[in-house]
């Protein structure tokens, strides 16, 4: 058997393409092919008298990489193997690439006469490989502009809450003059038309102060910035506090109000007081809102499931005007309220409802409704909580705060800047017979406090030259290096946002009373921070 024969028939069975070119010096007109098998002649289109006697070069086209051209003629020059990735170009002009192996062949007498090119297609490869590429940038593209408008989004949050704290500061202070200053008023000896004029002054305060803390509320909410306070509390005591409130409003509607509590929600329980109090007040007050006649019954109970958590249900009945189907599915939608005859008729913003559903799933929990038009509602709130070895702790409550019993001589500075609010401190103040010094900003405040000694601080937060904040540490500040008695302060603003609570008592704040406050609010505040309670106390 003849071997060439055999190892060219070999050779054609492959589809790689192999390539024989003689070794003429790089600098001349090139190797010229002298042998190529049939797969070469598969994988180009040429025929063996297309290429036979012409350079490699025939292969190459605009897009073939000069670096690896370079790459290769540096290592024919010197006679070294070498190995590439090449784009070349088949007889019609289409593209493909190749893996390329390229190695010098020596003769008996070890001289390099010959190159041996083999080559093989990976075009499907290098198309997979562009492909994960394109993807890889896509992907990288789409990672740079989500993050580009997460730090957009961001920023538009942080704007947000700055705007929404500098609208709380400048609406609450004039609302600050208005509910203070009825709640004063009505302190007075009035005629019958002048009370129910002051009264009336006095509820609409209330009711946009209200409406500002929705709003304020639903800003949180979106922002994903609404935060929990888990801590022990009675289930009981919390539903008697929050459905209390309202039963002097269903006397007066002549509503029969019925509160009913098992005798498991006297345990301790941990979660969220405050917010879960937020709730159900929201819930009884809708109830006793939209109930012109019948009753009004709350009825709450603590159980266990079977893994050993307590499941807390609370259910709020009515005989009111009930809902259909289509307000059902309302309910719970922001700023709707079924129909506008409902808000021309009942007044609100529709917030009430959707604040609640989010704060509850926000604790695990839900609130579901059901009615029928013209017999009634029931709305249940099922919330998870977590049983407590601890006794249970409330948070303080402004209205259950006793006052003190004496103001009279009481040495109070007052760090406000806003004149409106210095009056009304002043004319709540004045009848008690408390001696009031006014610091009209952070500066004043701290040079009045060099100069004397007082009983308690009432300080705003956003002052001119010094902020509330800055006197506050520096005062505290004072305080320790000099030895002297601390000094309780009431953070007394329009700054309401939590984050604004909370570095209130890392300033050394002893409480915090968002405005507006009633005569009453005031009064308390002052008197709980004389107790120097260890927790900055929360007004709201």
């Amino acid at each position: 058997m003849d071997l060439s024969k055999l190892i060219t028939g070999i050779a054609d069975f492959t589809d790689d393409a192999i390539l024989i070119t003689e070794a003429e010096p790089v600098s001349g007109v090139g190797p010229r092919i002298v042998w190529c098998n049939d797969g070469f002649l598969r994988m180009t289109g040429f025929s063996r008298a297309d290429i036979l006697g012409r350079t490699p070069r025939i292969l190459q086209g605009p897009d073939t990489s000069p670096a690896a051209k370079a790459r290769i003629r540096s290592a024919l020059a010197s006679w070294t193997p070498v190995r590439q990735e090449l784009k070349n170009y088949r007889r019609d002009g289409s593209a493909f690439w190749v893996d390329l192996s390229i190695r010098p062949v020596p003769d008996d007498d070890g001289m390099f006469r010959f190159w041996i090119a083999y080559q093989r297609d990976i075009s499907d490869l290098k198309a997979r490989e562009e492909l994960v590429v394109r993807h890889l940038t896509e992907l990288e593209v789409s990672r740079r502009e989500l993050s580009i408008q997460r730090a957009q989004a961001e920023a538009a949050n942080i704007a947000k809450s700055q705007f929404l704290a500098n609208m709380s500061h400048e609406l609450r202070t004039p609302l600050n003059g208005v509910v203070a200053m009825a709640g004063t008023l009505l302190k007075t000896p009035l005629s019958a038309s002048q009370r129910e004029m002051a009264e009336l002054i006095a509820a609409s305060g209330r009711s946009l102060s209200g409406i500002l803390s929705d709003i304020l509320d639903l800003s949180k909410i979106e922002a994903g910035r609404a935060e929990l306070d888990a801590a022990p509390f009675s289930l009981r005591d919390i539903v008697s506090a929050a459905a209390e409130i309202f039963r002097v409003r269903a006397d007066d509607k002549g509503l029969s109000f019925t509160l009913v509590v098992g005798e498991m929600a006297d345990g301790p329980v941990v979660g969220d007081a405050v917010r879960i109090k937020q709730i159900i007040s929201n819930l009884v007050s809708n109830a006793v809102k939209f109930t012109r006649r019948g009753r009004v019954q709350v009825t709450a109970d603590l159980t266990l499931s079977e893994d050993g958590e307590a499941v807390a249900t609370v259910v709020v009945e009515d005989t009111g005007i009930g809902f259909d189907a289509e307000m059902a599915a309302k309910l719970f939608v922001r700023f709707e309220q079924g129909d506008g005859s409902i808000t021309r008729t009942y007044g609100g913003t529709g917030l009430g409802l959707s604040i609640s559903q989010s704060l509850a799933q926000l604790m695990g929990g839900t609130i579901s409704a059901e009615s029928t038009p013209g017999v009634g509602s029931q709305f249940t709130l099922t919330l998870p909580l977590q049983l407590s070895a601890a006794a249970p702790t409330l948070a303080p409550v402004a209205q259950e705060a006793p006052l003190a019993t004496d103001f009279d001589a009481m040495r109070v500075l007052l760090a406000e800047d806003h004149p409106t609010n210095q009056r009304v401190v002043r004319l709540i103040l004045e009848p008690y017979g408390v001696d009031l010094t006014i610091a009209a900003d952070g500066v004043e405040a701290l040079q009045a406090l060099e100069q004397a000694r007082f009983d308690v601080i009432l300080m705003d937060i956003q002052m001119p030259n010094l902020d509330g904040f800055a006197a506050a540490r520096i005062l505290r500040r004072s305080e320790a290096s000099r030895g002297l008695p601390r000094t309780p302060i009431l953070f007394f603003t329009s700054n309401a946002m939590p984050e604004h609570q909370q570095e209130a008592a890392d300033a050394g704040g002893d409480g915090f009373i968002a405005k507006p406050v009633t005569p009453e609010d005031l009064l308390r505040g002052i008197t709980s921070v004389l107790g120097q309670a260890e927790e900055i106390i929360t007004f709201e």
